[in-house]
């Protein structure tokens, strides 16, 4: 499952900042590891990737990025009782 996810973020890094494959990787790879490190210092150790952490994860190469900002308004709504 991994791997078809990292080739969607790979080609979204590649159309956004105009970068070669490799690049794309090495950003992706660099970006990660200052997310993990980061979420891990400021929640005590929790790792980032476990979904359980989340209260909703979406999958943009799937659904496209308006269908998760839709879903993510409704999300809000619903949560907050905006």
């Amino acid at each position: 499952m991994y791997r078809v996810m990292l080739e969607a973020f790979v080609r979204s890094i590649m159309e956004k900042m105009g970068v070669s494959e490799p690049e794309a990787h090495r950003l992706i790879i660099k970006t990660d590891k200052y997310r993990a490190d980061y979420y891990k210092y400021y929640t005590g150790g929790h790792e980032w990737t476990n979904p359980i952490n989340y209260d909703l994860t979406l999958n943009s190469d799937r659904i496209g990025r308006d269908e998760c900002v839709n879903l993510l308004n409704w999300y809000c709504k619903e949560k907050f009782h905006l």
